[in-house]
């Protein structure tokens, strides 16, 4: 082992250089020795902020917040460094020079955030930040870096309702759509607001599937015209206004067809989304799936298809699960509930669920039932 020392001058360092530092060595036999190459970027300058983001004013409330550097930084010191008033709680990433903080939940309607990093945020050099753009890192706070941004308002409320929600189904008969809007503190929106209705089946005026109405003290009316047909059809129709979306489903029945009892319409969220209709018809629906269809569940008053096979004892239990639109869905699942006097004398074990394909009833896939829980509900 041979230790040495000794005072070398230096080059001038020059700010956001590569320097290559190597040793060699020479013993006395004329043999040299080369050692590792150490490689550093000498840096002295301070980082910025280049870019954030969200600004401005109605901001939407699913916004995730992001910043980005001017540098390459130290990013456990920059996280540390951030704040938010009032505060938020979230989860931070990366992508190069740009830290993203995405809220655990949404953000406020109508609220003020500032967003501040603390001049203790560093880079890969340990240069502190240089928050008012100065040349210099003076710590916190002189150089911490803030910006505000709000939150838009609450969207309006809409809610739909038909009267009634059966008609027959001969090209003459109409239903009442009322929807109401009301503004964020429950209150009934401006008179003029504009409402759009529309419908998947019969029509509005002069055969339109879309029609804008406005409101007074808060409700905007349509009428609905059915459509003639020999069979049941189901029309979704939904009404828009301030960004809200309200829905609601007229059956147009046929000619001595089956009435429906009660029915519950919903509009669906991505992902898996359950509908508890069992006030209504005995029954819950989910939707997996990103898409986004109105789902109405009904129960029907009796047998709205054609004749039960033979052996096939039925509960009485007629469903009709709608959907407006099947794009995006990957699967529904159907649960029915049912009392012990609708299956007195039936092996429950056996119990499946069908469905009335147009022409039969046919099992449903994979049907199956639960004889060991017992569920019980309000309606």
């Amino acid at each position: 082992e041979v230790g040495w020392t000794d005072d070398i001058t230096l080059p001038s360092w020059t700010d956001g250089q590569t320097y290559e530092v190597k040793a060699k060595a020479l013993d006395k036999a004329g043999n040299t020795f080369e050692g590792t190459a150490i490689t550093f970027t000498y840096d002295t300058t301070p980082p910025t902020v280049t870019a954030k983001s969200p600004t401005g004013s109605d901001v939407a409330v699913a916004s995730s917040i992001t910043i980005t550097f001017s540098e390459a930084m130290n990013q456990t010191s920059a996280q540390s460094a951030f704040s938010t008033s009032p505060s938020v709680s979230g989860s931070f990433s990366w992508d190069g020079n740009t830290l993203t903080f995405d809220p655990s939940d949404n953000l406020s309607y109508g609220t003020e955030y500032t967003v501040t990093v603390a001049g203790t945020a560093e880079d890969l050099a340990g240069n502190g930040l240089d928050g008012d753009k100065d040349g210099t890192a003076e710590g916190s706070p002189t150089d911490d870096y803030s910006w505000s941004f709000t939150t838009g308002t609450a969207p309006s409320t809409v809610t739909l309702t038909a009267e009634p929600i059966q008609i027959p189904a001969d090209g003459v008969s109409t239903a009442n759509i009322t929807a109401t809007v009301k503004d964020k503190d429950g209150n009934p929106v401006s008179d003029g607001t504009e409402v759009r209705f529309t419908t998947d089946e019969g029509s509005f005026i002069d055969g339109a599937l879309t029609i804008d109405k406005k409101t007074t003290d808060g409700i905007a009316t349509a009428e609905l015209k059915s459509i003639l047909s020999t069979e049941t059809v189901i029309a979704t129709i939904t009404a828009e206004a301030n960004g809200s979306k309200g829905a609601t489903s007229v059956f147009f029945i046929e000619a001595g067809g089956t009435e429906v009892i009660e029915r519950k319409v919903e509009i669906t969220a991505p992902g898996d989304d359950a509908i508890d209709a069992r006030s209504e018809a005995d029954t819950e629906v989910t939707k997996r799936g990103d898409g986004t269809p109105t789902i109405t569940v009904a129960k029907y008053e009796s047998n709205p298809g054609g004749t039960i096979p033979s052996g096939f004892a039925a509960t009485g239990e007629y469903i009709d699960v709608h959907l407006d639109s099947s794009e995006g869905v990957d699967q529904i699942e159907i649960k029915n509930y049912y009392t012990a006097a609708q299956v007195a004398g039936i092996d429950e074990s056996s119990l499946r669920m069908r469905w009335w394909d147009g022409e039969s009833w046919v099992q449903c896939s994979d049907s199956n039932v639960n004889t060991s829980d017992v569920n019980g509900y309000s309606g």
